[in-house]
């Protein structure tokens, strides 16, 4: 008995200390990363994803392709991703086929997002991103009340060395359990240049690549230059747009309220009784004129 205590304690101990050693280990490759990407002021890449979902008898395979630019400008940044999409969705045993084109232009006044679906355009404004947006240290703050981050043997991809990232959410009562995580990121230069996301039976749902990487290239203003198509209607989802779209519907609501009130003082108009349809005269009957002798 006291054997198997020893080796209990023993393993905690051996156990506690390399969990305090991991996190040690995820804290320390954390900072290089953020450090590598400080040294980053423009790159520009191709990109690619692919994701498969199955549940409740539907399917759904997804896959675009696209190019990525992006400038560093001190607290600014200047993006502009483009991508084609195909999706192939099969419910109950119908199968439709969505191809889907997409640019997203960041610059330092809007983010604004063109998609292009079926023949139908939609753009929508948004707020600017910033700087901090892209920055891995968001990425890793948010992570870490959620997120249990582990670090896994570093890797090469793409020609390039890269620490290996593994994150799992922590369990939630009354949530099934849900799968990992796992990121590469290169080493000179803190990119996400790889994603693979599983499932709970460690299946892989997404995979995410960028590839053929140019670090601190040159890259013309111009290409962050946006116009709206025309007759294209823009959503404005900036903070001065949703208020004054919720302005406009107060005001609205707020001059439809009198006509309620009219409406409802309005006096009740009497209903008249139905007429009763007209009865059919009766045709009177012609007996033939009888002579007596």
């Amino acid at each position: 008995m006291k054997h198997t205590r020893s080796l209990a304690v023993l393993s905690a101990i051996l156990f506690g200390c390399g969990a305090l050693g991991f996190a040690d280990d995820v804290a320390e490759i954390e900072k290089k990363i953020v450090a590598a990407w400080a040294k980053v002021k423009s790159y520009s890449a191709k990109t690619t994803s692919t994701s498969e979902y199955t549940y409740d008898g539907h399917s759904e395979k997804s896959e675009f392709r696209g190019t990525t630019e992006l400038v560093l400008k001190a607290e600014k940044v200047f993006s502009r991703t483009e991508r084609n999409q195909t999706t192939v969705k099969t419910e109950d045993g119908k199968t439709t086929t969505e191809k889907t084109h997409s640019l997203i232009v960041v610059n330092a006044e809007f983010t604004w997002k063109l998609t292009e679906t079926d023949g139908k355009t939609t753009v929508m404004k948004m707020q600017a991103y910033t700087a901090a947006t892209y920055s891995p240290e968001t990425y890793f703050k948010s992570y870490r009340d959620n997120y249990t981050i582990k670090s896994l043997p570093d890797a090469k991809f793409d020609g390039a060395d890269c620490y290996v990232l593994e994150a799992k959410m922590k369990p939630v009562e009354g949530l099934p359990a849900s799968g990992a995580f796992v990121t590469y990121y290169r080493k000179d230069c803190g990119i996400s240049v790889k994603s693979v996301t599983y499932d709970a039976d460690g299946k892989v749902t997404m995979e995410s690549l960028t590839t053929d990487l140019k670090l601190n290239p040159s890259i013309s203003d111009k290409r962050f230059e946006f116009t709206v198509p025309e007759g294209v209607e823009v959503m404005d989802m900036t903070p001065e747009g949703r208020k004054k779209a919720m302005e406009q519907m107060q005001a609205e609501e707020a001059s439809d309220e009198p006509k309620a009130e009219a409406k409802k003082k309005e006096p009740a108009k009497k209903k008249e009784p139905a007429k009763k349809p007209e009865e059919k005269k009766k045709k009177k009957l012609k007996l033939p004129k009888i002579k007596f002798p």
